[in-house]
């Protein structure tokens, strides 16, 4: 189900960036399986606590 949402989001509404917490290796590993590629990282999450975030983009 999970595949199909994110072909949906890709194609329809033109997702290309996602954010993942570090600490969940199941969430990283299904968007680096379906493509995307690590685009950089912060030690904090967009509430400022300390939940390292993986940015992932998808190639141009």
């Amino acid at each position: 189900m999970g595949s199909a949402l994110l072909a949906d989001a890709v194609a329809r509404h033109g997702v290309t960036r996602v954010d993942v917490n570090e600490q969940n290796p199941g969430a990283l590993g299904f968007y680096l399986h379906r493509g995307f590629q690590e685009a950089g990282r912060s030690p904090l999450d967009s509430d400022g606590r300390p939940y390292p975030i993986v940015h992932l983009r998808l190639p141009v």
